[in-house]
């Protein structure tokens, strides 16, 4: 490696690479594609940096990328999930953390890293309960925490006596789990449950994915209580106040796209800030007939 050059980043080397380590080191089409992207990334910086060697560069960004076949996306039922997660035994601290742990992860959906990562001072456990999660980047996420799961999360620090600043699922030396950890306690509740995730192959019935639920789901679950589960305080305000005008919208028989269309129309044209009432839904309610106020009074 110390004796590479740029001028061995040929596309043909390049291509030659690629094809050694799908072929001789069994990596799938999908690794391929990642080792490819990486070194695209490379290249481009060197395009925008030695224009010389430009006609070089461009024959190595056009190597294409190798078709790869998704695989079909697998879950649990929640009667598979809740047996799983009702596995550990309660009794012992170790059983109590396992289960606390598999609750969580079903709770909040979180990244094997991020609920490792998780201190007893991201934690509110008093309404509103939830959680502040650090994923990739550096960011940060809070998530809400049901109640079953903070009176777990109570019991497991009772047993342990944790300072604040300590891992929340931690092993017996109190170090914080590791990702091997994690695996080996899923794969020790859920090996028992193994059909729960290859019953869609043999129930053609069965969806692949739960998009068709969360289809059913969206057009009654539309309510400002859904601004609770946004990653940002900020995104839930929002969410909030797009839920309200929606939602108006329909009490008054307004279309809310075409609402919400025609009000961004009018701000970005520069409708002046204290006219803004004028352009609350209910000012574009359909008047109401003659014909349906009389039969509301009642004959004459």
């Amino acid at each position: 490696m110390a004796k590479l050059q740029l001028s061995d980043l040929t596309a043909e080397a390049i291509a030659d690479f690629l094809d050694h380590i799908e072929a001789d080191r069994s990596n799938a089409a999908a690794t391929r594609n990642c080792r490819r992207a990486t070194l695209r990334s490379f290249v481009k910086h060197l395009l925008r940096n030695d224009l010389a060697h430009s006609l070089q560069y461009t024959q190595i960004l056009a190597i294409p990328s190798k078709k790869a076949r998704q695989k079909p996306a697998t879950y649990l039922e929640p009667d598979d999930v809740r047996a799983i997660i009702a596995k550990p035994d309660r009794e012992t601290p170790d059983g109590w953390r396992d289960y606390t742990l598999l609750l969580f992860l079903y709770n909040c959906g979180a990244r094997v890293s991020e609920a490792t990562d998780v201190r007893w001072n991201d934690l509110h456990l008093t309404a509103p309960r939830q959680v502040r999660l650090r994923g990739k980047g550096k960011k940060e996420r809070l998530l809400p925490v049901w109640l079953e799961t903070a009176d777990a999360l109570h019991h497991l620090r009772g047993l342990g006596g944790a300072g604040d600043h300590q891992h929340v699922f931690a092993n017996r030396q109190r170090q914080p789990l590791t990702r091997d950890g994690v695996a080996y306690i899923l794969s020790k509740y859920a090996l028992n449950h193994w059909e729960g995730f290859e019953r869609f192959l043999e129930d053609g019935r069965i969806e692949l994915d739960t998009n068709s639920v969360e289809r059913a789901m969206r057009p009654v679950g539309l309510s400002r209580k859904n601004s609770l589960f946004a990653g940002i305080d900020e995104g839930g305000e929002n969410w909030a106040c797009l839920a309200s005008l929606i939602e108006t919208c329909k009490l008054n028989s307004v279309n809310p796209q075409a609402y919400i269309a025609d009000v961004l129309t009018r701000l970005v044209n520069g409708w002046p800030q204290d006219r803004l009432d004028e352009l609350l839904p209910w000012l574009r309610a359909p008047p109401k007939s003659p014909l349906c106020k009389r039969n509301r009074e009642g004959p004459r």
